[in-house]
């Protein structure tokens, strides 16, 4: 950190910030934050949010539910969203073994889903979102297909509630003191614990919250209320965050051990392109089957 830097509280409030919401076990039996001796079994908030981030979600498309008067009973959306978590959790992992860790994880495919090492709780460091969100499509196909529900009507809700559940996993990031960004000069620039070269960086976590999240919902809301639109939730989903992700990855700090590729895209624009593609093809081939009617 530059000593002859002025830094507002706002610059500094990373480090204001404890990721442990609370220890069990260790030296105390129940301590908020962080253990003194770093004993014990930590809960992050990382890890809640990701619980806050599915309630989040669920909530949102049981109002839809009710507000579109859908053919769809709360315990059936319960069945589906059990499904989906399951998808996410397991894509999530093994998408960032195989696009951002491949040679690592090859090399410890035990450590893909195992939380410990050298008999030490050690948590599941890195989630793919791409990996999430195949592996949660995937899962969620074959629940619809077994249980023969409507894949579409189910992708009209769920595209839109995900991007609200999605906001609380970047707030986790945040204050997780993950996955900051790219060096700036800017008054918003925040110094991040975790960095060894205490620069001052974007806080490109939140940028995602409020784009990829917030944003995001906000414009599937609005299309939806159009009948031309409000069965295409899926793509737009697909064009609106890859093309969101796509801008905030210009201020993401890329992984060190992967960079930059050609035209200096990074690995998860190089995924939002292929997201963008999919989602404009998905409406073209929905489009042209609706006005064939």
């Amino acid at each position: 950190m530059n000593s002859e830097a002025i830094y507002t509280w706002w610059n500094l409030l990373p480090f204001t910030i404890d990721p442990t919401f609370i220890t069990l076990g260790g030296s105390e039996f129940f301590c908020f934050g962080s253990s003194p001796d770093n004993s014990g079994f930590p809960v992050r908030y990382y890890g809640l949010m990701y619980l806050v981030a599915f309630y989040t979600a669920t909530k949102a498309m049981q109002w839809l539910i009710k507000k579109d008067k859908l053919p769809l009973t709360f315990a059936q959306l319960e069945g589906i969203t059990g499904w989906t978590i399951a998808g996410v959790l397991i894509g999530g992992r093994l998408g960032y073994a195989l696009f951002y860790n491949f040679e690592y994880y090859m090399n410890n495919v035990s450590e893909i889903f195992l939380p410990f090492k050298d008999g030490k709780f050690v948590g599941l460091s890195g989630m793919s979102y791409h990996g999430g969100l195949i592996g949660g499509i995937s899962f969620t196909l074959y629940y619809l297909k077994k249980h023969k529900i409507n894949p579409w009507m189910i992708s009209n809700l769920f595209f839109v509630g995900i991007p609200l559940g999605y906001t609380w996993g970047r707030i986790g990031n945040f204050l997780n003191g993950e996955l900051w960004g790219r060096q700036t000069s800017s008054w918003v620039g925040m110094v991040f614990p975790g960095d060894k070269e205490k620069l001052l960086r974007h806080p490109s976590q939140l940028y995602e919250a409020l784009l990829e999240g917030v944003g995001l919902f906000a414009v599937l809301l609005f299309l939806r209320r159009y009948e031309a639109f409000k069965n295409h939730m899926a793509a737009f989903y697909l064009v609106g965050y890859g093309l969101a992700r796509f801008i905030v990855e210009y201020f993401r700090q890329p992984d060190a051990h992967i960079g930059l590729y050609p035209l200096g895209l990074s690995m998860g624009q190089i995924l939002c392109a292929f997201m963008i593609i999919t989602g404009a093809i998905l409406y073209i081939y929905k489009r042209k089957q609706e006005l064939s009617k």
